[in-house]
Formats: C-alpha cells, sequence, structure tokens
C-alpha cells in the first residue's frame, strides 16, 4: 500500500494530508493513482505517483472531479474507432 506521507500538504491552503484523505483508485506494481480531499478547505486532488529504483516521481493535479465521477469514468466502456467515426458523421451532417 501507498504511504500518503510522500504528498504532505493541500496544494491549495497547506493544511497536512491524513491517511484517510486519500482514496486509491489504482495500483499496478509500484504505480499509483489516487484522489485526496482536503477536510479543511475540500480542495481535491488527483495523483499520480511512481516508486523505483531511483526515488519516487508524484505528480499532482487540483481538480473538481470526485471520486465518484472518477470510478464512474474508470469502470466506462472504451470508446471505439466506429463510434468516433458515427459522430464525426452526425456532427458533419447537422453542421450544413
Amino acid at each position: 500500500m501507498f504511504n500518503i506521507n510522500i504528498i504532505d500538504k493541500c496544494f491549495q491552503c497547506g493544511q497536512a494530508y491524513r491517511q484517510k484523505d486519500a482514496d486509491l483508485l489504482w495500483e499496478k506494481g509500484d504505480y499509483f493513482v489516487f484522489h485526496l480531499t482536503c477536510r479543511k478547505c475540500q480542495a481535491s486532488a488527483i495523483m499520480q505517483t511512481n516508486t523505483g529504483q531511483k526515488g519516487v516521481l508524484s505528480i499532482g493535479k487540483l481538480t473538481d472531479a470526485s471520486k465518484k465521477d472518477l470510478d464512474k469514468i474508470r469502470q466506462a466502456k472504451p470508446i471505439s474507432v466506429d463510434y468516433v467515426i458515427e459522430a464525426y458523421k452526425e456532427f458533419k451532417s447537422n453542421s450544413n
């Protein structure tokens, strides 16, 4: 399990995170993606972390997406090439 102490405070207000402020969305080996919610300002962030032989790489971004939103996206079916082509044709026919 990933240790949240690597990301120590909120990007927005500086409040220290606790382990329970982080929801692990998925992990594969040493790669983790999780959603953080600040208990003070309620700002949300998505964090990507990869631990390896050369250390830890973490990338984070503030977001307005909730954990529920991200779970819904992750569980959605992939968009097929045929769907994209049909959508393009539909938009094109409606723009004329």
